[in-house]
C-alpha cells in the first residue's frame, strides 16, 4: 500500500485537525487548549527565508499556510524568532548540559525552529540541505542521560502525520522514509545515525562555552 508523504500527506493532517481539533489529534498532554488555526498570507509566505537563505520546504508551506500558532515560531509582529541550538536550550529550561553547547558548536551552528510533542527531548526544524522531495529534517536532541542527537524524521510531514496517527507506527521501516533519514543523517550528522557528547567528531571542549547556557539545573 502506498504511502502518503510530503504535502499530500500535510494535507491529511491539516483535514484531521480541522475535523477533530489540535487537541483530540495531538493529545491534551502535548495541546492543553483548544488551538484557533492562524494562517500565513500567501505574501507573507513567498518572502520567509530560514537561516542559510533557505526556502520554506513544501510541506512547511503547507502547514503554514494552515495554521503558524501550533509551532510558536513567530513573535506578536509576526516575526520569525531566530535562535541558535543554546539559546532554545535556555529558553525551554533544559538543564545545563556541557554536551549540547559542544553538539552546538560542531553539528548544530544554524537557526533552530522548535517544533512541540517533544516527551524528553527537543525537536525543531533544522535548515540543512533538503532532501530528494525537498524537506528538511527534524533533529531530536536528548539530554537526559548522555547528550545526543539524531534525525528524528525526514520531514514535517513525517513528523505532523506520526503525531497525528496517520502512518505506520513503524514508518521509518519504508524504503522512502529510510532514504531520506539518510539524506539528512549525512547532511547534518556526518553519517551517523545518532552522535553522542564525547564522540571523536567533537573537539576539545572550552568550558568558557558554557556560560551563555544560564537556566535549568546543574
Amino acid at each position: 500500500m502506498k504511502q502518503l508523504s510530503g504535502v499530500e500527506l500535510v494535507r491529511e493532517v491539516i483535514k484531521v485537525v480541522r475535523a477533530k481539533g489540535f487537541v483530540e489529534v495531538f493529545g491534551r498532554a502535548n495541546v492543553d487548549t483548544e488551538i484557533e488555526p492562524k494562517p500565513m498570507p500567501p505574501d507573507a509566505l513567498e518572502k520567509l527565508r530560514l537561516d542559510g537563505g533557505l526556502q520554506l520546504t513544501p510541506s512547511l508551506r503547507e502547514w503554514l499556510a494552515f495554521d503558524t500558532t501550533f509551532f510558536e515560531w513567530f513573535d506578536a509582529r509576526s516575526k520569525l524568532r531566530v535562535r541558535k541550538l543554546p539559546e532554545l536550550l535556555k529558553q525551554w529550561q533544559y538543564p545545563k548540559a556541557l554536551g549540547c553547547l559542544q553538539l552546538a558548536r560542531t553539528l548544530i551552528t544554524r537557526d533552530c525552529y522548535w517544533v512541540p510533542l517533544g516527551d524528553e527531548s527537543m525537536r525543531f526544524v533544522y535548515p540543512s540541505a533538503p532532501d530528494v522531495i525537498g524537506e528538511l529534517p527534524v533533529m531530536l536532541l536528548d539530554i537526559d542521560d548522555m547528550p545526543q542527537i539524531s534525525v528524528g524524521y525526514p520531514g514535517v510531514d513525517v513528523y505532523l502525520g506520526a503525531h497525528a496517527g496517520l502512518l505506520e507506527k513503524e514508518w521509518w521501516k519504508r524504503k522512502a522514509f529510510a532514504q531520506r533519514m539518510k539524506h539528512h543523517e549525512k547532511a547534518v550528522l556526518r553519517g551517523n545515525d545518532t552522535v553522542e557528547y564525547g564522540d571523536d567528531l567533537f573537539p576539545p571542549f572550552d568550558a568558557s562555552d558554557a556560560a551563555p547556557m544560564g537556566g535549568g539545573e546543574e
